[in-house]
């Protein structure tokens, strides 16, 4: 199996959590962006319309994204997925996943069905704290504490440690500590953990890249189903572009790898792979590639080592001069898309 990065893959998650066994993902959900009004329900609407939004799963391990959890209502709460979840989740696996997530329902069940997770605390869960809060050291963000924590008074309450991180600088929401709840034994470090979580950022790069080069949304794609297939076949193609760069990474230096060009291997790709499927038959690719992952990976290989990198270095821009924003004339709301289809067709005799 190839990796993408030494520095931020597999290295990372084993030292962080000092012990083996254990499959990390991430989850995090994407709001599709506002489509343009030419369904004919929106084409007098003021709001935003928006077509759906996709709650992802995130293979920390391999970089890759493994599973979708599809809301064609864009209201609809990111938690409704974790039924979802869960079912895709079995004993060995370890969750990340954001305040959202913190659904007492699902941490119960993800405990009962031998799942771990790393979970941060939501403001409006409280529970019952247990014992004294202990200082465990510094991390990267800031100092680290664990305490005891159960979800009630109850004697068949969940019992989870709380690890406490005071931040030397606030987050983004103006929050000056986080709580991260997680059902992970002793024996895994309290101060790794901590550091552990910062790897949920992964996901958030992947969404990046689906955004800027694998064209993951249209504004003229306005129907929730069709926006939402757009956004899955995106995720296809960020793994593929995944593997590219893991055997780019097998056959040449780190540094060099890292200054290609995301956009520059996408327009690569987009130029000569129409012109290469009309020439070359499913024969061909059935010799050339194999049947074995072993052929695979050596053939991968052997064309990695045929490319400059240098051929596709990212262009380096200057630094951003500021723009005076025009006035908002009013704040513009968000409505459902699906849930104006299903109202326009409910209401046609």
């Amino acid at each position: 199996m190839f990796l993408l990065d030494p520095k931020v893959v597999c290295a990372q998650v084993v030292i962080a959590l000092q012990l083996k066994g254990y499959n990390v993902y991430a989850i995090d959900g994407n709001h599709l962006q506002e489509s343009e009004k030419r369904l004919k329900p929106l084409r007098q609407l003021h709001d935003a319309p928006l077509a759906g939004t996709t709650v992802a799963r995130f293979d920390l391990q391999r970089q890759l994204f493994d599973r979708a959890y599809l809301l064609a209502d864009a209201h609809a709460q990111e938690s409704t997925t974790l039924v979802r979840v869960l079912d895709d989740l079995g004993e060995g696996d370890l969750l990340l996943a954001d305040r959202h997530f913190c659904i007492l329902s699902f941490l119960r069940a993800a405990n009962e069905k031998g799942c771990s997770f790393l979970v941060r605390q939501h403001g409006r869960f409280k529970g019952v704290l247990v014992g004294s809060r202990r200082e465990i050291g510094r991390t990267e963000t800031g100092v680290a504490y664990e305490q005891t924590i159960k979800t009630s008074s109850a004697p068949d309450a969940l019992v989870m440690r709380r690890v406490s991180v005071e931040l030397d600088q606030p987050t983004r929401d103006g929050d000056n500590v986080i709580h991260l709840l997680t059902n992970l034994p002793p024996e895994v470090d309290a101060r790794k953990t901590a550091e552990l979580y910062h790897l949920r950022w992964e996901e958030e790069t992947g969404f990046f890249y689906l955004t800027t080069t694998m064209t993951c949304e249209l504004k003229s794609v306005g129907n929730p189903q069709a926006a939402l297939f757009l956004f899955c076949m995106a995720m296809m193609a960020f793994n593929a572009r995944q593997v590219v760069f893991a055997s780019l990474y097998a056959e040449h230096e780190e540094e060099l790898v890292n200054e290609v060009s995301h956009h520059a291997v996408s327009v690569e790709v987009s130029r000569y792979s129409d012109g290469m499927l009309v020439v070359l038959d499913d024969s061909f690719w059935q010799r050339y590639l194999g049947d074995q992952f072993e052929q695979l990976t050596t053939c991968l290989r052997e064309v990695s080592a045929a490319v400059n990198p240098s051929a596709y270095r990212k262009s380096k821009r200057g630094p951003k001069k500021p723009v005076e924003k025009p006035p908002h004339t009013r704040p513009k709301n968000h409505v459902s898309t699906a849930k104006l289809l299903a109202q326009a067709k409910s209401e046609t005799p």
